[in-house]
């Protein structure tokens, strides 16, 4: 069985590396509007790839702060990766399940927040996103319920967000602490599903500014592009990630 961390698509390794220094847009603790918008139920939709036509583009994701693509974190999901990385107990389960649930392709985005390590301390947080498209309806249903019961075996808080898409899920997870600081660090990770589409959305950041809220507007943006309320193009290609300042 994996890791509480590794369910929780550990970002740990990639931001712990880097810690930047200087100026960054700062959230006052505790002031995160609610997420309430997207559509709760609604059709079973039945798209086509490829999935990075539903991520969001780092336009519509500055909308909710400052951040940088990180491109190492940036790439489409093969079946065979996802039976490496998805929510299964062993490469072999893995495997089994993508052909059994007609796994077709995903693909992952990081958003980084300028300053890094350092924008985290004053409210900013890092976006991992995961897009995953199935054959069929039945195969994304099976899909989510592994994300459900893996991420709710991970030791986390199961969160009760309002609902989005054909089903949904939120968890929190409390982790170690913000780089060298005194600040504890939590992963809020929602997931949900529309239509033969399985989305994941997590977030890391500093536990005094961080709620559920994030996560899920990002959940919402990915929802209306599946819904096509918002227009499902393929991203341009990705610019390199801004670093500013310096500093530990």
């Amino acid at each position: 069985m994996r890791s509480v961390l590794a369910i929780f698509l550990c970002l740990g390794v990639v931001m712990l590396a880097v810690a930047c220094g200087g100026d960054g847009d700062q959230a006052a603790e505790g002031t995160r509007p609610a997420s309430t918008g997207g559509t709760s139920g609604g059709p079973a939709v039945v798209v086509d790839g490829p999935a990075s036509r539903y991520a969001p583009f780092l336009e519509e994701i500055s909308r909710l702060g400052s951040f940088d693509v990180y491109p190492p974190e940036t790439f489409g999901i093969a079946a065979a990766t996802w039976s490496l990385t998805g929510p299964f107990s062993s490469i072999t389960d893995g495997e089994a399940k993508a052909e059994e649930w007609g796994y077709n392709e995903g693909f992952n985005i990081q958003y980084q927040p300028r300053n890094l390590l350092a924008g985290v301390l004053q409210g900013n947080y890092y976006v991992t996103i995961q897009v995953h498209i199935f054959d069929t309806v039945e195969g994304a249903e099976q899909g989510f319920g592994a994300y459900e019961t893996t991420t709710g075996n991970a030791g986390g808080d199961e969160l009760s967000p309002k609902g989005l898409g054909n089903e949904s899920f939120a968890y929190e997870l409390k982790e170690g602490l913000v780089s060298r600081s005194e600040v504890v660090a939590v992963y809020h990770r929602f997931v949900f599903r529309r239509g033969n589409v399985v989305a994941t959305v997590q977030t890391y950041g500093a536990e005094p500014f961080m709620t559920i809220d994030p996560a899920r507007e990002v959940a919402v943006m990915i929802d209306d592009r599946i819904l096509g309320n918002t227009e499902a193009i393929e991203p341009t290609p990705i610019p390199p990630p801004i670093q500013t300042g310096s500093g530990s």
